[in-house]
């Protein structure tokens, strides 16, 4: 594990759908544009994951990914774990993942073909 740090050019101090992230389970209120769902996790523990669709492969995805993964370091600091971890299948796929406490931070890129589009994934997984 690399200790995470926050990106210093051209970014924001917001928060926001970090926020909206945590305060999910308790308002129900998505992020715009943003499709959320909760998650039981291993060991019971709770979780939230929302996704924004992009076109197939669009360069605003890829920024989408670099905002959000800059936002969660930025927000909540922590322990950056490997995304060397392969996968089997033919579409692209991007990850990071970050440990702060007893909670999981991830951010993916998934491009789809057979729905022709791009999904960009923000979850968190809290403690049990």
């Amino acid at each position: 594990m690399t200790t995470a740090l926050a990106p210093t050019i051209g970014f924001t101090d917001e928060c926001t759908r970090v926020s909206m992230l945590e305060d999910y389970l308790t308002t129900g209120a998505e992020s715009e544009g943003a499709n959320c769902e909760t998650f039981v996790g291993l060991n019971n523990s709770k979780g939230v994951s929302c996704y924004w669709q992009f076109p197939f492969r669009d360069v605003a995805a890829l920024a989408a990914f670099d905002e959000l993964s800059g936002e969660v370091t930025h927000c909540k600091g922590g322990d950056q774990l490997p995304s060397d971890t392969p996968v089997n299948h033919p579409d692209s796929y991007m990850l990071f993942e970050l440990i702060h406490a007893d909670e999981v931070y991830r951010v993916a890129k998934k491009d789809k073909s057979q729905l022709n589009r791009t999904l960009v994934f923000l979850s968190a997984e809290f403690g049990s």
